[in-house]
């Protein structure tokens, strides 16, 4: 890359992804204020965050271009790397992968039904019930969500959210993908006690 960019950037680290359908693309950071040396950890985490990043592109991808093959698309849905639920207007559970089973440790029939509020940690209650008004307002959304395992744990998961439309153009329904980061939680945390020291 050429201009002021270029001139002032000092370090840069990068990576190719390569989800299942489509181009590869490449996932980099830049360091602009100093030279630096990227640490074994951060270069862990750097590829922590580009398989997740591939397998939600590999997800978003084929979901755009399967649209009309109802048969592929089940396949994918149900073999995909990401969580994905489905809520109705009155933000209950209608549809389950079995990833989302992985991620939560609830069978698919103790999720359908269930209002999602009952699965998100008290203290994330006020941003969800926002996030949830944001979905009715026909708003796609992007986050993380601290959920609860029915062990008990707490998984730390990223949301990707978009609003469904009726032919009325009103929505009425919604469908998010969820990805476990609590690795790359773990793995920032660790990073944070290393920078204290």
């Amino acid at each position: 890359r050429s201009g002021p960019f270029r001139e002032h950037l000092r370090a840069q680290i990068a990576m190719n992804i390569y989800p299942k359908v489509g181009a590869p693309y490449m996932f980099g950071l830049h360091q602009c204020s100093y030279e630096r040396t990227w640490t074994t950890a951060e270069k862990r985490l750097l590829q922590e965050i580009g398989r997740r990043l591939e397998d939600g592109l590999t997800a978003l991808l084929i979901f755009r271009d399967l649209r009309t093959s109802k048969t592929q698309y089940q396949n994918v849905i149900e073999t995909s790397n990401e969580g994905i639920w489905m809520l109705n207007r009155e933000h209950e559970i209608t549809f389950t992968n079995p990833r989302l089973s992985e991620i939560l440790g609830y069978e698919k029939n103790e999720m359908l039904g269930n209002n999602l509020k009952n699965f998100v940690i008290p203290e994330e209650l006020p941003d969800h019930d926002f996030q949830m008004r944001e979905r009715n307002k026909g708003k796609s959304g992007h986050f993380e969500r601290r959920l609860r395992n029915k062990n008990g744990t707490i998984v730390w998961t990223h949301i990707s959210a978009v609003p469904l439309f009726n032919d009325k153009k009103e929505v009425n329904a919604t469908y998010a993908m969820v990805t476990d980061i609590t690795d790359r939680k773990k793995s920032e945390d660790e990073l944070a006690r290393i920078h204290r020291t």
